[in-house]
């Protein structure tokens, strides 16, 4: 367990240090975006690791994903791939597949805020978070 919430949390910090330089327009308002998914998750996961989870914390981390999650169909609806973008064109082949896994990601996040301060529901609303976010990386995101 604690390896899988070490890995999501690095993933998802890991993405959101390198991923800016260079990006402009729509690009640049994506990675931000997920930087911001990226910093929520990363809060959550270290609640995850200690076992500790502050229910207030973690659901203002989870309403940054509900947001973030909420808006993908408008950061992606423009077909813009200029480097250094990450999003591969499957994001538009598939765009029904694509938007399910922004509602996985938004359901996870709600699943965290109903969990409040019982750490076995938050353990599994964090593991859905991380297996919508992995989901989404592996199919529609370049590989790191």
């Amino acid at each position: 367990m604690r390896f899988i919430i070490t890995s999501i949390t690095l993933i998802a910090f890991a993405t959101t240090v390198f991923a800016h330089k260079g990006a402009t327009g729509v690009v640049k308002v994506r990675m931000d975006a997920m930087s911001e998914v990226g910093r929520a998750t990363k809060v959550l996961g270290e609640m995850a690791k200690s076992g500790t989870i502050d229910a207030d914390t973690a659901a203002v981390a989870a309403d940054t994903l509900i947001s973030r999650a909420e808006s993908i169909p408008t950061l992606f609806e423009m077909r813009d791939m200029t480097p250094p973008s990450e999003s591969l064109a499957i994001i538009w082949e598939d765009w029904d597949g694509f938007l399910l896994q922004a509602k996985a990601m938004e359901a996870a996040a709600r699943n965290i805020q109903a969990a409040g301060a019982d750490a076995a529901a938050f353990d599994v609303a964090f593991k859905e978070l991380g297996a919508a976010c992995s989901e989404c990386h592996k199919t529609y995101r370049q590989p790191q």
